[in-house]
């Protein structure tokens, strides 16, 4: 027996058919007992076996259905999110790199040489699976000249300026990135490390020797600014002016799982 005071039926069983009995309204209204005795106070629903199991597979079809948007968010998250990453997350309030800006030109003397601070914002480093990768990127507007001897407030202000604005022009350029290509032993605790560096919005490959020392990844390479559409800053006409090449001399942290 199923249903409320108001609308119950009493199931029998036929071989064909599902045949369920409710009494009528007016057999309510009087306070007729609903089941019992066939007569015409009562309502007969045959339904059809083949249909009613058509329709009971339909209601588990539909109550899939249903639970589909919640599958499809789960794969939605995993697709999202992607495999784990490899290796072992960068400490990026340990790591930098730190970039030596030399001088040139008939009166380079006269010239400051500089030493810019580049955080690393992000990365991994992976040196222990069959192939070990490294990649890291740098908010290219976070680059700070440390402060020097014998440079005002005033010089110090204009060469960050012009280091963000007119060479890096990182309102346009925000990331340098590096990723490497190719990973391969060098020693022991060392590597040679190939991959591509994007600066000032061009992708240029890089060869660099990565050593361990403690607990840091160690090195330097050397780069052109003009391989990366970066013409270096003169002064005077040239008598003095920033050299093309750049030493980067980076030491990189990771965070322990």
């Amino acid at each position: 027996m199923v249903g409320n005071e108001r609308f119950r039926f009493v199931f029998r069983d036929s071989p064909e058919f599902f045949i369920a009995e409710r009494p009528s309204p007016r057999s309510q209204s009087a306070g007729r007992p609903w089941a019992g005795n066939r007569s015409d106070d009562h309502r007969e629903l045959r339904i059809r076996k083949d249909v009613y199991t058509h329709l009971a597979e339909t209601r588990q079809t539909m109550i899939r259905l249903k639970r589909l948007p919640v599958i499809f968010l789960g794969l939605t998250v995993i697709l999202v999110a992607g495999p784990d990453e490899q290796g072992k997350a960068i400490d990026s309030q340990r790591s930098s790199l730190t970039i030596h800006v030399g001088k040139a030109g008939l009166l380079s003397a006269a010239g400051h040489e500089h030493w810019v601070h580049a955080p690393i914002a992000s990365g991994t480093v992976d040196d222990s699976s069959a192939t070990p990768s490294v990649r890291f990127t740098v908010d290219a507007r976070m680059l700070s000249v440390k402060a020097e001897n014998g440079v005002n407030d005033q010089d110090q202000a204009e060469v960050q300026s012009n280091m963000q604005g007119k060479v890096l022009e990182s309102s346009s350029y925000p990331q340098i990135v590096f990723q490497s290509t190719h990973v391969r032993p060098n020693g022991d605790h060392a590597w040679r490390v190939s991959g591509d560096l994007t600066l000032h919005g061009a992708t240029r490959p890089v060869i660099l020797d990565v050593t361990r020392e403690n607990d840091a990844y160690v090195g330097a390479v050397r780069i052109k600014q003009t391989d990366f559409g970066i013409q270096p800053i003169k002064i005077g006409g040239g008598v003095v002016k920033v050299k093309d090449e750049l030493e980067i001399h980076f030491q990189v942290f990771t965070i322990s799982r």
